[in-house]
């Protein structure tokens, strides 16, 4: 069992179920960040720690913020400090540049627009330099153009395709984990399209069938991904002219 996307689940009251058990998602979270914590130590850190900066979409409200802290604690991790993700990509960026001090205070006074585009949402902040510092001016957050809608685009037309060329008129049962592994496999498409044409989805064992349908095998063209999600990236550039407006 794979568990995709779990962030949105913190702070709203509903389980994530895993192979047919309901777990918290602050349990989940903390079983990741134990995991995390332990290959870091296992990578050659000097010593050991307790505390650290998390990082965390726009949109992100005080119960979310809440499970995550609850959720370090579980990895006996203490929330030293909660940064908005494009925030923290923003200094990321420039701390890695040599004398990064001095190009900060190079553009004091100018505004900058963060634009993260990730699996679950589509964070954007509007920072400016000031003195040194970088200071948030305004933030939007859309978890509702997410990447993670775009892999649900290719799936559904996958399906859709794969109907139409077996002429089915119903839908057989899928075998057991076959679903996961098409989310995967059009994932990997969705990716690949970014600079090739065409890419085939294939799920070797993907329906209870006897028939040829039994083996789900879809091309796909970047003219028809293009087509398929051109709404979702209609809704994000609106709101990059919603902030800077």
């Amino acid at each position: 069992n794979v568990i995709r996307s779990f962030k949105p689940f913190l702070g709203q009251g509903t389980d994530i179920h895993v192979g047919g058990v309901p777990r918290k998602p602050a349990d989940v979270v903390g079983k990741l960040l134990s995991f995390v914590k332990k290959d870091a130590l296992s990578r050659g850190l000097r010593r050991d720690f307790n505390r650290a900066v998390f990082t965390v979409p726009i949109n992100m409200g005080g119960k979310a913020r809440k499970e995550l802290r609850e959720a370090a604690l579980q990895a006996d991790l203490g929330a030293y400090q909660i940064v908005h993700e494009p925030l923290a990509a923003l200094y990321g960026y420039f701390r890695r540049q040599p004398d990064f001090r001095r190009r900060i205070f190079e553009l004091d006074r100018k505004i900058v627009l963060v634009f993260d585009w990730g699996g679950g949402t589509l964070d954007l902040t509007l920072c400016r330099f000031i003195g040194g510092n970088i200071v948030q001016i305004q933030n939007k957050g859309d978890d509702r153009v997410g990447g993670d809608r775009f892999d649900e685009r290719i799936v559904n037309l996958v399906k859709k395709k794969h109907i139409q060329v077996h002429n089915l008129e119903e839908w057989p049962d899928e075998i057991p984990g076959a679903e996961a592994t098409l989310n995967a496999r059009c994932e990997a498409a969705k990716i690949r399209l970014s600079d090739q044409q065409s890419q085939t989805v294939l799920v070797g064992r993907y329906l209870k069938s006897e028939g040829p349908e039994h083996t789900l095998e879809i091309d796909l063209t970047r003219e028809e991904f293009e087509e398929e999600t051109k709404d979702i990236i209609d809704r994000g550039l609106e709101n990059i002219d919603l902030l800077l407006d």
